[in-house]
């Protein structure tokens, strides 16, 4: 079995494929990441790649598949918010190279694409304000560098283009392509 990564900024469809994609394997667990730095301290760092390094850890049983909702690269792109920037931390960004390595071969990264004017409307929907409506495209740049520079397996859906069912295809398809 594997693992699937599901990234991309907030609203832009990542809980509906994975409510999705729940159903579609024997086994299957979905795992998702609610822990969220309170700033850039090293002790908030610490924290955070513990925590990675424990899912890591449970998704290392491969008799199963692990669906992550968010991982490490979240917290690369939304790090601009708490006034650092993973991207420049190069400590942070050899111990992602180092979990990379170690994942190329059993891991499927997906990132959730969808227009910005759509995500601005669900946030609005939401009430929820996290994200400011001037941030979601620079976000959605964070999240493309990232899906650029990872090592993984990965495939881009813009489910707004695709729809949820023809994603979930796509996913499949790539994951096949794994085992």
């Amino acid at each position: 079995m594997s693992r699937i990564i599901i990234e991309g900024v907030d609203k832009s469809g990542k809980s509906t494929i994975i409510e999705k994609m729940k159903n579609q394997f024997e086994y299957g667990l979905a795992i998702k990441n609610m822990i969220k730095p309170k700033d850039a301290s090293d002790k908030e760092t610490r924290k955070i790649i513990r925590m990675y390094e424990h899912i890591l850890d449970i998704s290392e049983n491969l008799r199963y598949t692990y669906i992550l909702d968010r991982f490490y690269q979240s917290e690369i792109v939304y790090s601009i918010l708490r006034g650092n920037d993973r991207f420049e931390e190069k400590n942070f960004m050899a111990i992602v190279d180092m979990w990379e390595e170690d994942m190329v071969h059993n891991t499927l990264l997906v990132l959730v694409e969808t227009d910005p004017a759509i995500v601005a409307k669900r946030f609005k929907t939401c009430g929820e304000d996290f994200v400011k409506e001037e941030q979601i495209k620079m976000l959605q740049e964070r999240y493309n560098r990232a899906f650029e520079m990872s090592k993984l397996p990965k495939i881009k859906l813009d489910t707004t283009e695709l729809g949820i069912e023809k994603s979930l295809e796509l996913i499949k398809q790539e994951l096949a392509k794994l085992d």
